[in-house]
Formats: structure tokens, sequence, C-alpha cells
């Protein structure tokens, strides 16, 4: 960069790029109307989430369900608004399925680091 050492190469790191099968599979799953957004977050580059995740309490009865949820990020994409107070409640970041600009929002949340 610099310039010290100019017989190196200065090689940009790699890309990764999620695995098309595995989201195809959390395609076939999801809700059609949730497609588009996933294909967006597909193209920038986004994990797949998994499809219909139960949210549990301490004593594993299921308290909510997501739509899709990234877990070990804990962020949810809610079909059911009533969902969205366990799994705040339980420190996730929440998504409204209908939500105008959620392609966007979810590339924002996973570029800004996840909470």
């Amino acid at each position: 960069e610099h310039d010290l050492y100019p017989e190196l190469p200065i090689a940009e790191p790699a890309i990764e790029t999620p695995d098309r099968g595995a989201w195809a599979e959390a395609m076939s799953f999801a809700d059609p109307r949730l497609h588009p957004a996933m294909e967006g977050w597909a193209a920038g580059g986004i994990p797949p989430p998994d499809v219909g995740f139960e949210l549990g309490d301490p004593d594993g009865e299921v308290v909510a369900e997501a739509e899709l949820a990234w877990e070990t990020e804990r962020g949810a994409v809610l079909l059911a608004p009533e969902a969205h107070r366990p799994f705040a409640e339980s420190g996730w970041r929440t998504f409204p399925a209908d939500a105008t600009d959620l392609t966007e929002a979810i590339l924002a949340w996973w570029t800004e680091g996840r909470p």
C-alpha cells in the first residue's frame, strides 16, 4: 500500500458468496411474499436464514415463531406482529415481514455488525 515492497502484489481479500443451494432451499420453505427480499439478501452476501424458527422459553415451551431467523445473530423476520414482544424481550432484533424497506433494513443491520 505504501510501496515499501513494490515486488509483492497486494492481494484483495476473497469475498465469500452465500451457498446458492442453501438459499434455494430456504426460499422453497419461506413465504413467497418474502422471496424478493431474500433474493436481495443473497445478492448482498448474507447467509440464508432458518425458516420457521421457534423461540422457546427457559422451559423449552415455544413462545413465538419467526418466518425467518438468523439465530446466532439474533435477528428475525416476523409475519405475526404479536411475536415481536417475546423476541424483543429475549434480546432479538425483529423486522416486520410487511415492511416496505425490508430488504434494505436487513442489509443495513447485517453490515452494521448485528447487535
